[in-house]
């Protein structure tokens, strides 16, 4: 699983650790990279965490994933810039995987989530019963 803007680290905290076999998180943030680190050697996790400070754009990498998260972070990426961010994310699926983009918004972030369809194959739409409105994308 690669975490597009882990921040603090909680999904791989929430995860059990028993359905995935390596987590990698990346942030902008050192701050928030040394957080992730010193929680994940707290919980246990150091032998399936990683985290490290990079950009979307900047991230590189030989491995590929099953998942691609952005859990509330896509909205960071300034609209002329989603295409790009999401093509990097395809590149970085291995046969098969998923893009999960997680928002906390349905209504907020339309204009994102319309995007998101013109270029990308969306084949699942989650609407968990939150009162806000959340909304997750499942696509490929």
């Amino acid at each position: 699983l690669l975490d597009f803007g882990c921040g603090n680290g909680n999904t791989s905290m929430e995860l059990d650790s028993e359905v995935y076999e390596r987590y990698l998180g990346l942030d902008i943030s050192p701050v928030a990279i040394e957080q992730c680190k010193k929680r994940c050697e707290s919980e246990g996790r150091g032998e399936k965490n990683e985290y490290i400070v990079d950009t979307i754009e900047g991230f590189a990498s030989n491995d590929r994933f099953d998942v691609v998260l952005f859990r509330e972070s896509l909205f960071y990426v300034t609209l002329l810039r989603i295409p790009k961010a999401i093509r990097k994310a395809r590149s970085l699926l291995k046969p098969g995987g998923v893009i999960v983009i997680r928002l906390c918004s349905e209504r907020k972030y339309r204009p994102l989530i319309t995007m998101v369809g013109w270029f990308s194959d969306v084949v699942e739409v989650i609407r968990p019963d939150e009162p806000k409105g959340a909304v997750a994308l499942v696509v490929r």
